[in-house]
């Protein structure tokens, strides 16, 4: 018996085209590779409140500068937690930049995802520690796949003396978020234009020069109140903890008993 060849023929003896499928992993892979990358790039938008625990003397001289020791020794803090991350995340370093006040912050980090997620990882460690500074988070925006940076390198600066500004508590959730956001880029913009000679006066002087770029207190309270954003720990469950469906089999009582050994 003669063996029959399989042949990539039609029904009229013509041999049909070869189809090149391309998958979406591939055309991302891809374009990764055209600009010259190895992982995508997203950007976290984060605000929190803190407590420093600093007294507040009656003295105003002797309480400015006690707010600026609290706020740059937290900020010296975030900045080692930073370089930690990098250490075991090569891919994409991290970028953005921290405002700290004296009792709220608002972060932009720009990194890897598995970077933004072991840092909000250890946000929740940090929230589980007796004496943490941290308090309350939400996670305002997770912008994922973005085409450029908005900064260059990460760095912090405090905001000893942050201006006030009612917030009408009729406002949206998306509304007050869409105010903090534009802020955000404005003043990401700002720095972006200033000459690298010139950045790090500039960013001494966000406060004096640059004032409405700087989301107020009462916003950033506003926003921590809203329950359209969720906490890290929140967004951690939802998008970054594996499911674990229960089996059928444990759901009945009495247990089957094919579920223990048993010997003929």
């Amino acid at each position: 018996m003669s063996e029959i060849e399989e042949s990539d023929t039609n029904e009229e003896g013509n041999e049909s085209p070869e189809v090149n499928q391309t998958n979406l992993f591939e055309v991302r892979d891809k374009e990764l590779k055209a600009g010259g990358k190895r992982t995508w790039l997203h950007r976290l938008y984060l605000v929190a409140s803190l407590d420093l625990r600093y007294e507040e003397p009656e003295d105003i001289q002797r309480r400015a500068s006690l707010v600026k020791t609290q706020l740059d020794e937290f900020g010296g803090e975030c900045e080692q937690q930073i370089k930690q991350l990098y250490n075991t995340y090569r891919e994409e370093a991290a970028s953005g930049f921290l405002l700290i006040y004296p009792r709220y912050m608002v972060h932009m980090l720009e990194s890897s995802e598995d970077c933004i997620v072991a840092y909000l990882m250890a946000l929740r460690q940090m929230r589980q520690e007796p004496t943490s500074k941290l308090l309350d988070t939400k996670v305002l925006l997770m912008a994922h796949d973005i085409p450029t940076r908005l900064f260059e390198a990460w760095s912090y600066r405090g905001i000893g003396t942050p201006s006030r500004e009612q917030v009408d508590s009729s406002m949206s959730s998306r509304k007050a978020a869409t105010a903090c956001l534009t802020q955000l880029l404005g003043l990401a913009a700002h720095l972006k234009k200033t000459p690298k000679a010139n950045l790090k006066n500039a960013m001494d002087l966000l406060s004096e020069r640059v004032p409405e770029l700087l989301p107020t207190e009462d916003l950033l309270q506003f926003l921590l109140k809203q329950d359209a954003f969720l906490s890290v720990e929140e967004y951690l469950d939802l998008y970054y903890t594996p499911l674990a469906p229960a089996d059928e089999t444990e759901l009945v009582w009495p247990l089957p008993g094919h579920m223990f050994p048993y010997y003929h």
